[in-house]
């Protein structure tokens, strides 16, 4: 699970055509040469890496859908967004949610007190309340179901994982979004509904288990002294996750591109033309393919190094970008709550970030920041 921001289809294209080069710089280039790794531009975490051991999936219906990090025995820091809805990125996404709080209103009234027509009746701030109510019920349910995988799951990112999730607390921000990010598309918002949004650098939660884990080294947060010293300008961190190898609207831009060629195709009439489009069709064929296998044989636990670049938004977070140019590397979807490291002069890992969201998988990769002084 990854929280996207909305992406042009210019930014789309671009990365599109920065593939596109990658696999086909010479004329007769084989679609299999698109190098593209994990965690987009990364590589796989070996079982037996100590760097990364405290890097876990969270995993519901028996794949890892998010990212998160063991930063003590009992607790997994990861992405506020991971373990509850804030914004409803569609009308049905919404409608889904709304069904769910109106069962469960239903549900708990019957044979009690609370009728539905007495909902009916209440007056706006008692409705919210019960709603309020509710939401944050539902949202106890759906992570109760969370479980949490440690070490390398199995292709496609299938895992069984442990059920040890004893709690979950957002930001204060986060805490305040699941409840105005519903309202906001009810008649029942009021003004704070309408002002609040969600911001990247809030995107924060802690994970509490009901059991210490006593056989993994936590990687702890860094102090605010060595982030102040380390996070400057072009700073080097490495992001892990579970996420895909590719961005899955790779695999639209291809297909859209391919039933372009093929109607082309049924109108032209030149044999020469026919055999540079059925060339390209090859080629676009192939790269379909491929994207689909990369696709569908993400999951694993991945790592790849990036750089900070600057960003013109207001919201304090950090923005990171692969280090060389032309180049695909950062997170994707499953990569959400990840951990950002950085190395200490002593050589010992930190964490100094949470991944939220990006624009397009390895393009840009969007990290919360976070210290020892973190308050939610």
């Amino acid at each position: 699970m990854k929280r996207r921001v909305n992406v042009s289809k210019k930014v789309m294209a671009s990365a599109a055509l920065t593939l596109l080069l990658i696999g086909c710089g010479k004329e007769n280039a084989n679609v299999a040469q698109v190098k593209l790794g994990h965690v987009v531009g990364g590589e796989k975490v070996e079982e037996g890496n100590l760097d990364f051991k405290s890097v876990v999936g969270l995993v519901k219906n028996g794949r890892v859908f998010c990212t998160g990090n063991l930063i003590s025995p009992t607790e997994i820091l990861t992405a506020a967004h991971c373990v509850s809805t804030m914004e409803y990125s569609s009308k049905k996404e919404f409608s889904d949610k709304a069904e769910k709080v109106q069962r469960a209103i239903r549900g708990e009234s019957e044979g009690q007190s609370l009728t539905q027509d007495e909902f009916d009746q209440m007056d706006k701030e008692g409705q919210r309340e019960v709603i309020k109510s509710h939401i944050y019920k539902i949202m106890e349910r759906d992570n109760s179901e969370i479980k949490i995988h440690f070490g390398i799951p199995k292709p496609g990112g299938k895992a069984e994982g442990q059920d040890i999730v004893e709690s979950v607390e957002l930001s204060k921000l986060a805490g305040k979004l699941i409840y105005t990010g519903y309202f906001k598309h009810t008649d029942l918002a009021n003004e704070e509904d309408n002002s609040l949004s969600y911001k990247i650098s809030e995107d924060k939660a802690i994970i509490h288990l009901s059991e210490a884990i006593t056989d993994i080294a936590p990687t702890p947060l860094i102090s605010a002294e060595d982030q102040a010293k380390l996070m400057v300008m072009d700073a080097r961190v490495t992001v892990a996750g579970f996420g895909r190898q590719i961005d899955p609207r790779m695999i639209q831009i291809v297909e859209s591109d391919i039933q372009t060629l093929a109607f082309a195709k049924i109108f032209e009439k030149d044999p020469e033309k026919i055999a540079e489009i059925d060339k390209k069709l090859g080629q676009l064929v192939g790269m379909r393919a491929y994207f689909i296998l990369l696709y569908n044989n993400s999951g694993d636990k991945n790592q790849v190094e990036l750089k900070m670049a600057p960003h013109d938004n207001q919201d304090d977070y950090h923005l990171f970008v692969a280090p060389e140019e032309k180049v695909l590397k950062g997170s994707c979807y499953g990569d959400s709550g990840g951990p950002a490291f950085t190395r200490l002069e002593n050589g010992e890992f930190r964490q100094i970030g949470i991944i939220t969201s990006g624009t397009f998988c390895g393009v840009t990769t969007f990290v919360a920041p976070v210290n020892i002084d973190l308050e939610l």
